[in-house]
């Protein structure tokens, strides 16, 4: 279960100045990894033919789709001091049009990797790898598309790396420096999460999803207690009752389960985490955040 301590201090004291928000950013990364590999099987073979689909557009229109990027020698060096992967640049957009397959799983993927980065920043103990990560984070969620993704990636994948162990800069001026950095970051990605985190889940969100049919079942039984009641059919109604309370076990279920609602519940966490760092938080919704986040990851480790 999600650590609910600092928050619960934090309430009782009335508000924390510099407040620890790497429980908060831990919750997040937790569920976006938990959800990446379900995700990962389900959607990854559409997403390749996706991916594969808009690379034959250019093809077609005899345009170069591949082009090799940051392989020179003076290609320079990332925000942990390491020297920068050569890649493959895909100028093919499969996200361009409907929300599809692919757009989710990118969308997955920047997620990781934000998380992953952002809870390096939070952890950082020297104010140089402070600004040095703030400013790569920045520059980072300035690309768009697979740019953004990327470099995204590749901070995640940097703080993985390179965790550091050592605890907090002490003092309450260095905290406030980490936070000033937390708070630029967060909030210059709330509205790409925001936007992402929507289309994300009106892909999973359709009438034929688990989850609504579920809920058209609980709407059927309740209206046919309701028309039982009106005749006055006390069998009908017994039955109908039944029915509806089992309906509605099984759309909270798939509600919770579903990955719609994982990614509202990021959208509605990260729009917390902002709220904390710019200092009008409210610590209901910050315990109601994470316990979502808790409820949310029960179902989809009970669900794979």
């Amino acid at each position: 279960m999600i650590r609910l301590s600092l928050v619960a201090c934090c309430a009782a004291l009335g508000g924390c100045t510099t407040p620890d928000v790497t429980d908060d950013i831990a919750a997040a990364l937790t569920l976006t990894t938990t959800l990446q590999e379900p995700l990962q099987k389900q959607l990854g073979p559409q997403a390749e033919a996706d991916l594969r689909a808009a690379e034959q557009v250019l093809i077609n229109k005899d345009k170069l789709v591949l082009e090799i990027v940051e392989c020179g020698p003076d290609d320079g060096v990332d925000a942990y001091g390491l020297l920068i992967d050569c890649r493959l640049l895909n100028a093919a957009d499969p996200t361009a049009g409907a929300v599809n397959a692919y757009s989710v799983i990118q969308f997955v993927s920047l997620l990781e990797g934000y998380f992953a980065a952002l809870s390096a920043l939070a952890t950082t103990t020297s104010t140089d790898a402070i600004q040095a990560q703030t400013t790569a984070l920045l520059a980072a969620l300035e690309e768009t598309g697979a740019g953004r993704n990327g470099a995204l990636g590749r901070l995640g994948a940097a703080a993985a790396r390179n965790k550091e162990a050592a605890p907090l800069v002490a003092g309450a001026l260095a905290n406030q420096f980490r936070i000033n950095a937390l708070r630029r970051v967060v909030t210059r990605a709330d509205p790409i999460i925001a936007e992402g985190g929507a289309i994300a889940a009106a892909f999973f969100d359709t009438e034929q999803s688990p989850m609504r049919l579920r809920q058209l079942e609980m709407f059927e039984a309740w209206q046919r207690a309701d028309a039982a009641s009106r005749r006055g059919d006390k069998g009908a109604h017994r039955a109908a009752l039944d029915d509806l309370k089992v309906a509605h076990a099984a759309f909270l279920a798939a509600d919770k389960s579903s990955p719609a609602t994982a990614f509202r519940t990021l959208v509605r966490h990260h729009a917390v985490l902002l709220d904390r760092l710019t200092g009008t938080p409210r610590t209901d919704d910050v315990l109601q955040s994470l316990t979502q986040i808790d409820a949310v990851l029960t179902a989809l480790r009970n669900r794979s």
